[in-house]
């Protein structure tokens, strides 16, 4: 019988543990990211990023500070 593992919400939506119980992040297996991209490597699943970001627009996460400030450029969600 399979059990399904649940990550936590740190991960990207999506994530999930293959058979093998490696990590998968938005589709890609981490182990062979690394063995293409070396470590540490950064992985960003743009469907996730996109979809968080969206939320944070909407009003849909908590806690998402409504000014944020980037290398001196400023930018603000609306209001």
């Amino acid at each position: 019988m399979a059990t399904e593992t649940m990550l936590s919400d740190v991960f990207p939506l999506g994530s999930r543990l293959n058979e093998a119980g490696g990590l998968v992040l938005g589709g890609c297996d981490v182990l062979e990211l690394a063995r293409e991209f070396g470590t540490p490597a950064y992985v960003v699943a743009e469907d996730d990023l996109r979809t968080r970001a969206r939320r944070g627009r909407t009003g849909g996460t908590r806690g998402l500070q409504r000014r944020v400030r980037l290398e001196g450029v400023s930018l603000h969600s609306g209001s």
